[in-house]
């Protein structure tokens, strides 16, 4: 099955999903199950010989025959190597058990042999448990726009000195209209004033599965991972004995024992600028965790699976249990399944179960703040009705991709499978400012450092930089999570767009009936400052931009909130700047009177007496209580709650 980099429950399912999780970990034992299979041995090749290796099989041995196994592999006819397909790491051995990676085996075939034919005769092995062709994954790479910046036409106050900033439409979106006519102010991952809590930490490192990261990037190398063991420079030891020579800044799996190769192609690179471009370094972009100028940024691991577009399952896979046992806390994943092979979670699992074996070792894997690493994944461009696979597994988190109007882009796929939508960009009336402007590689790009490109492959890096950035702000507040726990305040900080999928929208892509994906974008829309408030634990408020607003403190202060009395309203001069308050906030019966004539974040500290009108003194008092609540405020607000 090829693979492409993108650019551009009911009670049965459960029980099924259940059934998927347990027999990871619990193999049949049947003796009946074994006869049929030995019988039968083409049950046990679980895909297509269709797009993969020629001279390349993934082999499951059977954990009671695991030596014999190996030796019976060596033998068969047409079988010119064995290895394992992962790599052992000290000190994983159990982890690497639990998930099965120590009885996977990469065999290489004899020049003319048929991998078919060789694949039905070790299938026929009694010691195997399962077999699978090991695909040619390939990226679908589409051109990109170099940048020439130009003139904005809307004013706005930026956080940070990089000049292109303003050009990134999909952090800060102010309507201007070079971002497409439609552009709409605050359609974008609402960071601005986040950043001022935390805009990165160089322990929270992603790893970019991909074609290689320019490491030397000026606008990436002060972000980069550094495997400091290595430092000694490109020697070809394998210094740290770790088993990989010369993995400075990661390691090219698509060609074993040579550097990243990164003037190969932009795709790579361009994810990593959207993840982690070094903030307020006074050139070009800025990255959604890149930090704050200071050191800060979060950490890119350039975990290289294609080169020239091109990749092997094994690399990928290989890839994914580096990034797992080298500190990764997330992995960016924007490739999928060219077409559509699967409809259903059971289906895929059975088909490539090393890969979800892979991924699941990765999401079991503990980091500074989580108990298992996130695998984030593009939902496609298919513009299909569901999720494309790998991305719609149930397990990892699939982005579907936002254009500057706040609808989704017309090439992105939806519905099922579809966890979250992030901006992925989309050009608008010939216009590449509507797409996502991020790092490329100058040798490959006419000369130029940034250029535009759009893509469910572009909407996934900011979701990865996002769940970087918030796995940071949670490490510097001193809180730690289950990984179930950090993907539930991710999936629910999220703005509904519901309201605004109606009628009809022309795109680029033709004319779209908005209307069908209403109920299929998951959560929402990823907003940045949600999540830090989900994970300070501080309720959100919206307002509408340039309205006095009246916001109800009921849900905060109790249902008697209007006949409190209130000692004051705090907000700091930054926060009041953020909003451009026209007037002082102040409580009027149990609401927070603010007029805001700016879209942007706000948190406001609320003093009130429970139990009296006094504290103490010479009356009966009753209690001083404080409650933090934040305000986001935009355009508009829907009906169902989230802003639009």
């Amino acid at each position: 099955m090829e693979m492409k980099a993108y650019r551009f429950l009911t009670l049965s399912a459960i029980l099924t999903l259940l059934a998927l999780s347990c027999s990871r970990e619990q193999e049949p034992t049947a003796q009946a199950g074994k006869a049929v299979q030995n019988n039968y041995p083409e049950a046990k090749i679980s895909n297509s010989a269709r797009s993969a290796s020629a001279g390349e099989l993934m082999v499951k041995l059977d954990p009671a025959q695991r030596e014999q196994g190996e030796k019976a592999l060596r033998s068969t006819l047409g079988v010119r190597g064995v290895e394992k397909l992962f790599p052992h790491t000290p000190g994983k051995e159990d982890l690497e058990a639990r998930f099965g990676l120590d009885r996977w085996y990469l065999l290489e075939l004899d020049e003319n042999a048929s991998a078919e034919a060789v694949a039905l005769a070790v299938a026929g092995r009694e010691e195997v448990a399962k077999v699978e062709f090991n695909r040619l994954m390939r990226s679908e790479e589409a051109s990109v726009t170099p940048y020439a910046p130009g003139l904005v036409t809307k004013a706005v106050t930026y956080p940070f000195n990089d000049p292109s900033l303003v050009d990134q439409w999909h952090y800060i979106n102010n309507g201007d209209v070079r971002a497409g006519l439609n552009a709409r102010a605050g359609a974008d991952i609402n960071v601005k004033d986040a950043w001022a809590l935390c805009a990165g930490d160089p322990d929270i490192v992603v790893a970019v599965v991909d074609e290689g990261v320019q490491w030397n990037h000026p606008d990436l190398a002060a972000n980069m991972w550094v495997n400091a063991a290595e430092l000694s420079g490109e020697d070809d030891v394998d210094d740290d004995g770790n088993g990989f020579v010369d993995d400075i800044y990661g390691y090219n799996f698509s060609r074993r024992n040579t550097p990243i190769t990164y003037e190969t192609g932009n795709h790579g690179t361009h994810c990593a600028g959207t993840i982690a471009a070094v903030n307020n370094n006074g050139i070009g972009v800025c990255g959604v965790a890149g930090g704050s100028g200071k050191g800060d940024g979060c950490r890119i691991m350039s975990a290289q699976a294609m080169t020239e577009g091109s990749g092997s399952s094994a690399a990928f896979l290989r890839a994914v249990k580096y990034a797992a046992d080298n500190g990764a806390a997330v992995i960016n994943c924007s490739y999928g399944y060219t077409g559509d092979p699967f409809s259903s979670d059971a289906a895929f699992a059975e088909a490539y179960e090393a890969e979800v074996a892979a991924y699941d070792y990765f999401q079991a894997t503990p980091n500074d703040v989580l108990d298992g690493g996130i695998a984030v994944f593009s939902s496609g461009n298919g513009t299909l009705d569901h999720a494309e696979y790998p991305g719609g597994y149930y397990r990892y988190i699939s982005v579907g991709a936002l254009a500057s109007d706040y609808l989704p882009a017309y090439y992105s796929s939806y519905g099922p499978g579809t966890n979250i939508f992030a901006p992925g960009g989309e050009v608008q009336s010939g216009n590449s400012y509507g797409e996502i402007l991020s790092t490329v590689v100058p040798t490959i790009s006419d000369g130029a450092e940034y250029a535009f490109a759009q893509g469910t492959s572009m909407s996934a890096p900011h979701m990865s930089g996002v769940v970087a950035l918030g796995l940071a702000y949670a490490k510097k507040l001193g809180k730690t999570y289950t990984r179930d726990e950090f993907v539930s305040l991710l999936l629910s900080s999220a703005n509904s767009i519901d309201d605004l999928l109606v009628g009809k929208r022309s795109s680029y892509g033709g004319t779209q009936q908005l209307y069908k994906y209403r109920g299929g974008t998951g959560g929402g829309a990823i907003d940045v400052w949600k999540l830090f408030m989900n994970i300070e634990g501080t309720p959100c408020l919206e307002a509408v931009q340039g309205e006095t607003n009246h916001i109800d403190l009921e849900p905060y202060f109790g249902g008697n909130a209007s006949t409190l009395t209130y000692l004051s309203v705090e907000v700091s001069d930054r926060d009041r700047t953020s909003l451009a308050l026209k007037d002082d906030p102040v409580i009027e019966y149990g609401r927070l009177k603010i007029t805001p004539q700016q879209f942007g974040s706000a948190k406001f500290v609320i003093k009130a007496i429970n139990g009296g009108t006094v504290i103490g003194g010479d009356k009966e008092g009753g209690m001083e209580i404080t409650r933090t609540v934040s305000v986001i405020c935009r355009p508009v607000v829907s009906k169902n709650g989230g802003w639009l």
